[in-house]
């Protein structure tokens, strides 16, 4: 599971937009009826460029059947989303 493309944020203490760019690990697959369901994470501690303030960003992407992605969440600190994410399934195309 990558990203098609950076996720775009901003610094909640200084308005930087800041680009962020991490691949996804598979941390769990298991069998069910239509086939394999996978969980990927994806973590980010870093600072803001501009202002070094503390940022961080959690991912984790279930796909299920393989090709579709099931549902996603993104827990952010010191960051926003401002444009959803665009997840690609590597295995599937």
């Amino acid at each position: 599971m990558i990203l098609n493309k950076p996720l775009i944020t901003q610094c909640k203490h200084c308005g930087e937009i800041i680009e962020i760019d991490t691949d996804l690990e598979c941390v769990f697959s298991q069998e069910r009826s239509m086939g394999v369901e996978s969980q990927y994470e994806g973590v980010i501690d870093d600072v803001c460029p501009n202002c070094s303030n503390k940022i961080s960003i959690s991912i984790d992407v279930w796909e299920y059947p393989v090709g579709a992605i099931e549902t996603y969440s993104i827990d952010t600190n010191g960051i926003e989303l401002i444009e959803s994410p665009d997840f690609i399934c590597e295995d599937f195309y």
